[in-house]
């Protein structure tokens, strides 16, 4: 990797991923069929994404002197033609027993159907009965809150909270890098569940999602438990902007010319770059954009 781009932003190529639920537009941009995510900014090792000169990030990472296993950010797209599994992500302590980490996430609505929706919760108190039952006979969405979604709205998922996502939805998803996901029901297409592993990480209680719709200014600012720093910021004309710690800037519309010491990219809707702590920027055009951080 040259010297010269070490410790300096970067434009991220992402890692591709084939799903059976796959609908068409990631492949439509990426020239692939079948793709159903898109890791944007991705450090994990053998699924990391890849600098404009063709480094692996995760290999950006350890040559800047950062720890890849420690970098606290996943950033995905996601374009669903079909339902995602019903499944859940553990909290720390819950991951810790497995070598993982747990993961809250939040969703942020590109595109979707008239018809379409999310699952995020339990409507109500539910007990691990209810929960075997429903999964046995297929019925489980209906104990999960159900939330029609348009485009421009933002829905957080703490961990421990089942979910799902609803065929024809495309969204962006932020979450924290870790990856244990338990599956509780799969609509029989054949793929393991974990619903044992499920169980003993759930949220039994009913709960009410959070969500709330893009403005400028940060999000979920002071939701407890938000593990995140994220500004949203719509833009017409040049920008000049700073990142404080490292950081992401995730670009939701618009285009235009990225540009900081040394380095120039065009970026549009979908286009990732990572912000090294301290580093300025200039971004020529108009656009929306996240400035997104982990919170320490």
């Amino acid at each position: 990797m040259k010297k010269d781009i070490i410790d300096q932003p970067v434009k991220c190529k992402p890692y591709l991923k084939e799903t059976v639920w796959a609908g068409k537009r990631l492949g439509n941009r990426y020239g692939s069929a079948k793709i159903g995510e898109a890791y944007l900014l991705s450090a994990v090792q053998g699924q990391a994404s890849s600098t404009q000169e063709g480094s692996s990030f995760f290999t950006y990472l350890e040559q800047s002197h950062r720890d890849p296993e420690k970098f606290p950010l996943l950033i995905k797209a996601i374009d669903a033609a079909e339902p995602l599994s019903v499944q859940v992500h553990p909290g720390d302590a819950a991951a810790q027993k497995v070598g993982g980490r747990g993961k809250h996430e939040l969703w942020i609505i590109d595109r979707c159907r008239e018809d379409a929706a999310v699952f995020v919760g339990f409507r109500e108190d539910v007990s691990v009965l209810d929960i075997v039952r429903r999964c046995a006979d297929g019925t489980v969405l209906s104990l999960l809150n159900r939330i029609s979604v348009s485009g421009g709205e933002v829905i957080f998922v703490p961990a421990g909270t089942v979910h799902a996502i609803g065929g024809g939805v495309s969204l962006y998803e932020v979450q924290q890098n870790a990856d244990v996901t338990y599956r509780l029901y799969d609509y029989g297409r054949g793929r393991a569940t974990q619903l044992e592993q499920a169980l003993a990480v759930l949220k039994l209680k009913g709960t009410t999602p959070v969500k709330t719709i893009l403005e400028n200014g940060p999000l979920f600012e002071k939701e407890e438990g938000f593990p995140f720093v994220i500004d949203h910021c719509c833009f017409l004309g040049d920008v000049c902007c700073a990142a404080r710690e490292d950081a992401a800037v995730l670009f939701l519309s618009g285009c235009g010319r990225f540009s900081a010491t040394g380095c120039q990219w065009d970026y549009a809707a979908g286009d990732c770059f990572f912000i090294p702590q301290n580093s300025r920027f200039t971004l020529f055009g108009q656009g929306e954009a996240l400035h997104i951080a982990a919170k320490g």
